[in-house]
Order: C-alpha cells, then structure tokens, then sequence
C-alpha cells in the first residue's frame, strides 16, 4: 500500500496541466444550387476559428479531407463505415483572416481574444 501512494504521490508532483487552446470552432454548411444535368449540385463551406494569439500552436492545415457519404430508400442511413463512401476530395485552404469571435451558444471565449478564420 504504501508504494501504491508513492507512486501516485509521485504522479501528482510530475503532472503537467495540459490545454487545447489553438482551435476554438467551427462549423459546415451547404445550399443546394439545383440540378445540372440530371445532379444535384451543392456548395459547401466549412469555416474553422482559432486563437491567433496562441503561441507555439499548430497553423491552419492547408487542406481538409471531406467524404459525403449517400443513403435513402436502398442504404440504410444509420451505422455508417467507411466503406459507405460515396465522394472523397481534399478542400484547399483559402483565405485566413483575423475576424470577431464567433456568437456559438456553447461556446465560451475568454475576454480580449484574437480570432482567426480559415476558410475553405
């Protein structure tokens, strides 16, 4: 027993605090442009927020891996796997500016924070 707390007395002395502090946010939408064609054409946007003040994190990835799976009356739409891939693409970064935080309900943000939106 006395190792026992020991060895978590230890564990205690040498534990660091650990934070993720670099990506606040995010978020996807898509529209429906209508069909071309006989398709269905939609555009979609995914935006990501991070604190631009942070220092030694990581950057905005360059590029993001999208996959846009398909169900209805002949695939079940529930318990997918990547086997139900319908379309895989990489989306390249393309703008990043310093913008207002963003108003998310869940979201809670220290004062005075420096936001950066990367849009892709």
């Amino acid at each position: 027993m006395r190792k026992i707390n020991w060895l978590i007395g230890m564990l205690l002395l040498i534990s660091t605090l650990l934070q993720g502090r670099h990506i606040i946010g995010g978020e996807i939408t898509y529209e429906c442009l209508g069909e071309v064609n006989g398709q269905r054409r939609y555009k979609f946007v995914m935006r990501i927020y991070r604190d631009c003040a942070c220092r030694n994190c990581a950057e905005l990835d360059s590029q993001a891996p999208i996959s846009i799976y398909r169900c209805g009356v002949k695939q079940q739409c529930s318990g997918f796997s990547q086997n139900n891939t319908f379309l895989d693409f990489n989306v390249r970064l393309q703008t990043v500016k310093q913008v207002d935080p963003p108003d998310f309900p869940c979201l809670q943000l220290p004062p005075n924070i420096c936001v950066e939106e990367g849009f892709l």
